[in-house]
């Protein structure tokens, strides 16, 4: 975190390989704009292919468990390799491997560490070369998941599932991904600290074929592991976090109706959002009391969740020959997610269903973004009185 502070990187992802151990503790104590991540190994034919997860939940049980056992592969891995090492002449015990390990889990890099200072090789590039890699003499399979195991484990836990530095897939690299989109996958990493300008672009072209978004990282595995790459190394536009963050609410945002449990927590959101520049549409004096009586008719809230994290709600009114917005309320740390236009497309799609022929809305002056929000929805202005102005949009059929 400290590193990432000092290089002004402002969004980081930390994807281990097969862990997500200290995700939550980390979100705690950032400075800096933390994403959930890990990496996840896919064996093919011809290549060992790695599928990124991102945004997920950290608690998620049936993600969790299934690392468990990943790494419990990981390390019966880990002493078949040095088992065979042995064999080759190469004696390093688990003990000098483990004091290697400064985070994460023991693998093949930390194994090559070892070599590099018991003098059994001049580099941890000759060490996989010669040794480790696919096909050298000490690699030795460990368990993976499918394809489609990896895609829908991430989905599971409500992520975004993608495919990692393509650059290094063997084979038939369209085939794959057709087949993976089929699973599920969401995107590509297509800035990546090894991929040419000429590579990025060739990635992204074949992430707009296939309708995925693009992601991307360094794959700084510290100095010692990767020393010719720094952190934040790799320029990733802003704009691929925020297609991230939506594709995560398209995937999986749902709406449903409001429940009783719910609404002390709508009424937090509401009441940190309100006197802020956000999209709300209120026309008299927040209470708590005013709030909650707009709950008591429980069919006009409808809710948008991703698995149990609510990320806002829309309240309306049946009126003669309208549907009155109450409130377009979405949680806090929801910039950049376009939570604000999900909202929107329910209520129009609620309008239509309700024959509404019109939408009415309160606006307090002077919440210039709100007002250009709805403006961008076809919303106009129809009069100001007492701070408040009225905007109207007709519903087209």
């Amino acid at each position: 975190m400290r590193l990432a502070k000092g290089r002004d990187i402002t969004t980081l992802a930390i994807t281990d390989h097969d862990s997500i151990d200290g995700l939550s503790e980390t979100f705690q104590t950032a400075e800096i704009e933390v994403i959930s991540g890990v990496e996840l190994g896919v064996d093919e034919k011809e290549s060992e292919i790695h599928i990124l997860g991102y945004l997920f939940d950290p608690e998620n049980k049936k993600l969790a468990d299934a690392l468990v056992n990943l790494r419990r592969g990981r390390d019966l891995r880990n002493r078949k390799i040095l088992e065979t090492l042995a064999s080759l002449g190469i004696e390093i015990h688990m003990e000098e491997v483990a004091r290697k390990i400064t985070e994460g889990n023991a693998g093949r890099p930390h194994i090559a560490m070892v070599m590099v200072e018991k003098g059994y090789v001049a580099s941890i590039q000759e060490a996989f070369e010669k040794f480790l890699g696919k096909g050298r003499p000490a690699y030795v399979e460990r368990e993976k998941f499918t394809a489609s195991d990896c895609i829908r484990l991430i989905l599971c836990a409500h992520g975004v599932p993608v495919l990692a530095h393509p650059k290094f897939i063997k084979g038939d690299l369209e085939k794959i991904i057709r087949e993976y989109v089929e699973y599920g996958l969401c995107g590509i990493e297509a800035y990546y600290s090894e991929h040419t300008e000429e590579e990025t672009r060739h990635y992204q072209n074949l992430a707009e074929r296939f309708n995925l978004i693009t992601t991307g990282g360094t794959d700084y595995h510290g100095s010692t592991v990767t020393p010719h790459i720094e952190l934040g190394d790799t320029f990733v536009p802003s704009d691929v976090v925020e297609k991230l963050k939506r594709k995560w609410v398209e995937i999986h945002g749902i709406f449903r109706d409001l429940r009783e449990e719910d609404e002390r927590e709508l009424l937090q959101m509401t009441k940190e959002q309100m006197g802020s520049i956000v999209f709300e549409a209120w026309n008299v004096e927040l209470s708590e009391s005013m709030v909650l009586s707009l709950f008591e008719e429980r069919n006009n809230t409808y809710v948008l969740c991703v698995g149990k994290e609510i990320l806002g709600y829309i309240t309306i009114e049946d009126e003669t020959d309208s549907l009155f917005i109450h409130s377009i309320i979405l949680r806090k740390d929801m910039t950049g997610f376009d939570v604000g236009d999900v909202l929107m497309k329910r209520i129009l799609a609620e309008a239509h269903e309700r024959h509404s022929s019109r939408m009415r809305l309160n606006v307090q002056t002077p919440n210039t973004r709100a007002i250009h929000f709805y403006e961008k929805w076809g919303f106009k202005k129809t009069r100001e009185l007492n701070n408040t102005i009225e905007m109207v949009c007709a519903v087209r059929n």
